[in-house]
């Protein structure tokens, strides 16, 4: 896909409870769409907006101890370092018993400290298409950190979900 540009709806987020699939190490699109089915997971792509996304790997650590074979200055990367943060719109209160709006989704999984998910991404296919076998996405473990609101003149409210790494990160997994 070098050089190829893709449309904002080409680009879906998902958040899932790690309960959702047994083995976050060998997704399969069955098993995620499955989970969205059961309330395990959610397609949040509609709620966060375009310019606050960041969910993507960072500088790796490296370690620099050389060997008595070494010649040279060596660098080895040691863990995968990423980043799991975006601002979300929010509608507010829903009344009893009608169906949570999408902007609400954020809001309610992600208010409080120290909850465990797993933020998906998906590029490629137009946003709302099932999750499928073939289809490659990222996987980033994650804890929610204290959110905040993004308060702007004159904008509307936002919900900024922080999250903090949990060392599980699976990048360019394709679904079984």
């Amino acid at each position: 896909m070098a050089g190829t540009k893709l449309l904002r709806g080409n680009y879906s987020v998902y958040a899932f409870f790690p309960e959702a699939i047994a083995n976050w190490a060998a997704p399969t699109g069955t098993a995620l769409q499955a989970a969205i089915t059961a309330g395990l997971g959610f397609d949040i792509s509609c709620a966060i907006t375009d310019d606050s996304v960041s969910i993507n790997l960072t500088d790796s650590d490296t370690d620099d101890s050389l060997s008595i074979c070494d010649i040279g200055n060596v660098s080895t990367p040691t863990f995968f370092n990423y980043e799991v943060t975006f601002d979300s719109f929010r509608n507010g209160p829903v009344a009893a018993g009608a169906q949570v709006a999408v902007y609400e989704i954020p809001v309610n999984l992600f208010s409080g400290a120290d909850k465990p998910y797993y933020i998906v991404t998906r590029i490629g296919p137009a946003q709302g298409t099932a999750l499928a076998a073939g289809q490659i996405v990222n996987i980033f473990g994650v804890n929610t950190d204290y959110p905040t609101d993004v308060l702007g003149d004159g904008e509307n409210i936002l919900f900024g979900s922080r999250f903090k790494p949990s060392g599980q990160v699976y990048t360019n997994a394709t679904l079984a």
